[in-house]
């Protein structure tokens, strides 16, 4: 997004009015690249002989499992939590927080058992207000955690979205159960090989649409009822920028996520704490190449 949210036209990659930005069926414009470098912010890397717009990824680490995707866990969450839909003690008395922790301990405990009957693991600790980036109850809901742990919540409050629809069918319920189905069929895709099929490409346009618009559904909703929930953020757009392109050309978004480049961040940093303070700019690249040689060559012979 450009440096402004509240420009007329916030997006550098299209055209899209600031009133259509939260619409997954808008039809953008996209901008050329010399539009791009008159009209945006560009990168100092546009500046690069043979640049061109086609050539800037999304990232659908950091726009879905780090972005939306928290927004969406952090919401429904709380929303189920503060309904006491978690099985636990009676409400304590004392401060709102206290009230909350009750209802988020049962929760995690109902994580752990449907990570553990499944399978799956998860290094989430506890949920806590301060895991919701709540410090007031007039906060806007948001998971702090780990791109995987996010994916894991998302699909573990699917099925507890599930279970409230079939107990209350009304509006809000249907939508929280649509928008985390679409998040969970999101998550199926990305570990779909790198190249679509027909079939793949019309699923991830049905998660997309299912997604987003439940998003923005019950984004609206809560905006009715003055209530934060479902906070929409300039990530918003952008992931579904990158859903639509690989809709459209049929390449998995997962094919240049960022996952296994943040573990390399990672590993280097603990690589870097096994070296001597003194020698650890060239210690820690010395042991990077050692790595790297032997893992080429186990792959050459």
């Amino acid at each position: 997004m450009r440096d402004d949210w509240r420009a007329l036209h916030p997006c550098w990659d299209c055209k899209i009015h600031r009133d259509d930005i939260t619409d997954p069926h808008a039809q953008w414009v996209p901008r050329t690249t010399l539009e791009y470098m008159l009209e945006g912010n560009p990168s100092p890397l546009a500046s690069m002989p043979g640049w061109d717009r086609s050539m800037v990824m999304g990232d659908v680490v950091h726009d879905d499992l780090l972005g939306v995707r928290q927004q969406f866990v952090g919401s429904a969450l709380l929303l189920l939590a503060r309904e006491r839909h978690f099985w636990g003690p009676p409400a304590p008395r004392g401060t709102w927080q206290e009230k909350l922790q009750g209802q988020l301990d049962s929760a995690y405990d109902d994580f752990k058992k449907w990570i553990r009957a499944r399978g799956l693991r998860s290094s989430q600790t506890r949920f806590k207000p301060s895991t919701l980036g709540l410090t007031t109850l007039g906060s806007w809901p948001e998971l702090h955690g780990k791109a995987y742990n996010t994916a894991m919540i998302s699909l573990w409050l699917g099925d507890c979205c599930k279970k409230l629809f079939d107990m209350h069918a009304d509006d809000e319920a249907k939508e929280l159960a649509m928008t985390a189905g679409g998040f969970a069929n999101l998550w199926e895709i990305y570990h779909l090989p790198h190249k679509l099929t027909h079939h793949d490409r019309a699923r991830l346009e049905s998660a997309r649409v299912r997604a987003l618009c439940g998003f923005n559904c019950l984004s609206n909703r809560a905006l009715g009822g003055n209530r934060f929930y479902f906070h929409v953020i300039p990530k918003y757009h952008k992931l579904d920028h990158t859903l639509r392109r690989s809709v459209a050309s049929g390449l998995n978004a997962s094919s240049y996520w960022t996952f296994s480049d943040e573990d390399w961040i990672g590993w280097m940093s603990r690589l870097a704490h096994s070296c001597h303070a003194h020698t650890i700019q060239t210690r820690a690249i010395v042991r990077w190449q050692i790595t790297y040689y032997a893992q080429a060559r186990r792959q050459s012979v």
